[in-house]
């Protein structure tokens, strides 16, 4: 009975990490959202692993590289503008991160909350980008990337 239990636990285990998908590898952009010029990715490189997911993004005015942890917990990045709040979690086959930025105003703290969704739609990554401006307007966009 103890075996049986143990199996099936691990079996259990095994389904769950195979509903997460792996998104490592060169993404080069197919078909964009409506970012400002200049700011929408070109080229994603992703690493990943079972806890972090590491992303370079290559847009016309540089490179950015950021790490998200994959439990859900908080991370923080700061810079002179202000913070920003990050958690990136597994829903089924998608990874949901959320960044909550607070700015320094000169009117004081602003704060807006944005979501990206990424998703492996038939070898294509979408990634769908939600947010909500801080005077209230909802505005989402979704880019697509292939691998070369």
């Amino acid at each position: 009975m103890r075996t049986i239990l143990i199996c099936a636990m691990l079996a259990l285990d095994a389904s769950t990490v195979a509903l997460a998908p792996d998104f490592s590898g060169t993404w080069t952009l197919i078909s964009a959202g409506e970012a400002p010029a200049g700011l929408e990715p070109q080229q994603l490189v992703v690493t990943q692993t079972a806890t972090e997911l590491t992303v370079v993004r290559t847009t016309s005015r540089g490179e950015s590289e950021i790490t998200y942890r994959l439990d859900g917990a908080e991370t923080v990045e700061s810079n002179m503008l202000g913070d920003t709040k990050i958690r990136a979690a597994w829903d089924g086959d998608a990874l949901t991160v959320t960044r909550t930025r607070t700015l320094n105003a000169p009117s004081g703290p602003v704060a807006d909350t944005s979501t990206e969704r990424w998703v492996l739609e038939d070898g294509v990554l979408a990634i769908t980008s939600s947010r909500t401006l801080p005077a209230g307007q909802p505005r989402a966009q979704t880019s697509r990337y292939r691998r070369p």
